[in-house]
């Protein structure tokens, strides 16, 4: 499986459609904008994709950093599908683990905020 097949220069320049910077990773070039998708196989059998982010295609600087970043999400998602989890999922779990523990502090935050009847 070949890695890191587009250069800096080609995200900048390439037109619409899919364009496959290998192991799975592509560049999603539309008419609006353009994204990284990461397509993989779920442990399950089921085939997925994965959006990873807008790309940044404005300067050549920044299309090195948007492919760099791009490349490492792919990276950290392949760990996961090695480890036989489902990136997708556990981006989920994440999100909710977040999501309950800002509550979580929001309320204890409301619960003893001064207020003219506790004063």
């Amino acid at each position: 499986m070949a890695l890191h097949m587009l250069s800096a220069r080609e995200v900048q320049t390439t037109k619409v459609g899919d364009h496959t910077d290998g192991g799975g990773l592509f560049l999603r070039v539309g008419l609006s904008g353009s994204s990284w998708v990461f397509r993989y196989t779920a442990p399950d059998a089921r085939r997925r994709e994965m959006g990873l982010g807008a790309a940044q295609r404005l300067t050549l600087p920044a299309c090195g950093e948007s492919v760099k970043s791009a490349r490492f999400a792919a990276d950290k998602a392949r760990t996961l599908l090695g480890d036989g989890r489902d990136p997708i999922d556990s981006r989920r779990a994440q999100r909710t683990v977040a999501k309950e523990a800002t509550a979580a502090k929001r309320a204890v935050a409301k619960s003893t905020a001064a207020t003219f009847a506790r004063s």
